[in-house]
């Protein structure tokens, strides 16, 4: 993994592990499922039970394969031991990609505008799309962004109709997305957005403090792909 300009940390057991995770805030963790004391998959459950880990992507290492068992309990992919290098290393380059630019969905030109503007006050860069097909196209022609900012209600194709694209396509699936939407959600609606996006957030004066925060939190700004940390138990 060094040749592919990842840093690596190393813990030797769950209890290290969850310690460096809190500690280092890695970009993703590999993750062994037989361990003593506390193994891979106890291990991968109290990840994803802290709110502040429970976003980092983790890729569970076993030789007795349990695909079902891992995405139940949040892991984006089980890879089988001896585990080959070069789908580690193409697994890896799709999770860790903080360092792109911040992909704003929106229709309305003015909130666009606010939304890029509150963005670039951050030192990041943004992109526009005004719908969700127009958002598709960006993805196809562009490297996977960093986060996206969505809005729900858009000509064309609306956020939930670019959720379910997003969720169907492996290259975009692990994209954070945080919605803005102007308007009231029925339970179904935010049934139909839990477990796809970060946070929804309503539109209104105090909104560009909420996305900056929002998206510090869910970006964590790094340095780019060539000092990502990753860490491997």
């Amino acid at each position: 993994m060094k040749s592919e300009n990842y840093r690596l940390i190393h813990a030797h057991n769950g209890e290290e592990a969850l310690d460096m995770a809190r500690k280092m805030r890695p970009d993703a963790i590999t993750l062994d499922v037989l361990m003593p004391k506390t193994n891979g998959w106890e291990v991968l459950t109290a990840l994803k039970a802290d709110i502040e880990l429970s976003e980092i992507p983790v890729v569970m290492l076993t030789v007795v394969p349990d695909r079902g068992l891992g995405h139940a309990l949040g892991a984006v992919d089980v890879l089988t031991k001896p585990v080959d290098r070069a789908q580690l290393t193409a697994l890896l380059h799709r999770l860790v990609h903080r360092d792109g630019p911040v992909l704003v969905v929106e229709d309305d030109a003015v909130t666009r505008e606010m939304v890029r503007h509150t963005v670039e006050k951050m030192g990041l860069v943004a992109a526009e799309a005004a719908n969700g097909r127009s958002a598709l196209s960006w993805l196809y022609d562009h490297s996977a962004p960093a986060i996206i900012l969505l809005d729900l209600m858009m000509p064309e194709m609306d956020g939930f109709e670019f959720l379910d694209a997003l969720k169907a396509d492996n290259n975009w699936c692990d994209i954070p997305v945080i919605v803005l939407t102007g308007m009231s959600l029925t339970a179904e609606q935010r049934n139909l957005l839990l477990g796809q996006v970060r946070e929804v957030i309503a539109k209104s004066a105090s909104t560009h403090t909420e996305i900056a925060t929002a998206i510090r939190e869910a970006v964590r700004r790094r340095p780019a792909r060539a000092l990502a940390t990753a860490l491997d138990i």
